[in-house]
């Protein structure tokens, strides 16, 4: 994820806004070209849509394991635009994850901070990515690929 958002950074010199930005890959035909910026943009917002809808998971329901939470933002949110392996990689690993109170406490949060976090990260996440999505215009971002080499 770090060289999508670099890919960003490095765009915003000539390219202030990500309306500019979506729209020069469109008039270039490479809006889903493996990472062009508007595909890196699409990956990550859809990084944010799984950060979002976790917490949201969480918030909902203090008996959800952070197991459940993450399983369900994912199918949701990222796994749509992961091919088989990626997606068997990432539900595998799921099983590593720690439990909801050891979650917490890696980050710093209680119950009752995580929860005055989530309220206002949801809504706000959800704008930013109702209003970023909308620069895709019906656009249909292809799935992840995957290169072996060896």
């Amino acid at each position: 994820m770090v060289l999508k958002r670099d890919s960003l950074e490095q765009a915003a010199a000539r390219l202030p806004t990500l309306t500019a930005l979506v729209a020069a890959d469109k008039k270039a035909g490479t809006v889903t070209t493996k990472n062009s910026c508007s595909r890196n943009l699409h990956r990550l917002m859809s990084s944010i849509s799984f950060i979002s809808e976790l917490l949201r998971n969480l918030s909902s329901d203090s008996a959800c394991t952070l197991h459940t939470a993450a399983a369900n933002a994912y199918n949701g949110t990222m796994a749509p635009m992961h091919n088989f392996f990626v997606r068997t990689a990432v539900k595998t690993s799921m099983y590593t994850l720690p439990t909801r109170a050891g979650f917490l406490e890696s980050i710093g949060e209680t119950e009752a901070s995580a929860r005055v976090h989530s309220a206002k990260f949801i809504p706000a996440s959800t704008l930013v990515i109702r209003k970023a999505e909308a620069l895709f215009g019906g656009t249909s971002m292809p799935k992840s690929d995957t290169t072996w080499t060896g």
